[in-house]
């Protein structure tokens, strides 16, 4: 799954992901997921993030469990 320029709406979470690609080129403010990524049964590629962050968690104490690579090519994850 290729997530392109996502915009500020969270992405629902309780979902198992595959493969996950996060592709935001044109974002203008860092968006935060509320751990919709806690599981993901495959890569988790993060290639722009158009210099904002992405974020996986806020606030919460939450652990994540990628079975494959976590690549970050091009962003801040945070």
């Amino acid at each position: 799954m290729e997530i392109q320029n996502q915009g500020t709406a969270a992405i629902s979470t309780g979902i198992e992901w595959g493969n996950v690609i996060i592709n935001n080129t044109t974002t203008a403010q860092a968006i935060g997921n509320a751990a919709a990524f806690a599981n993901v049964d495959g890569d988790f590629t993060v290639r722009s993030t158009n210099n904002q962050e992405y974020r996986l968690m806020s606030n919460q104490p939450l652990s994540h469990k990628w079975q494959g690579n976590l690549t970050i090519e091009s962003g801040i994850l945070v």
